[in-house]
């Protein structure tokens, strides 16, 4: 089984396009402390997605281990 991860940046930028807000109005400071943190919360979800993943993955490799 291979698991695809979108890459960091694919998905802050996911994250920064799906706001439901005018970046325009924004100042460049506050633009890029939203993109920062959107970024680093988007990070912190792909850890958790790859975590995930290994777990299952150990999970599947002992349920076909032989005793």
């Amino acid at each position: 089984m291979t698991t695809i991860f979108p890459t960091p940046r694919q998905r802050s930028m996911h994250a920064l396009t799906s706001l439901d807000l005018d970046l325009n109005a924004l100042s460049k400071p506050e633009t890029f402390i939203l993109g920062y943190e959107l970024a680093w919360q988007e990070s912190r979800l792909l850890i958790e997605d790859i975590v995930e993943a290994i777990n299952q993955l150990e999970n599947q490799d002992a349920g076909t281990e032989e005793p």
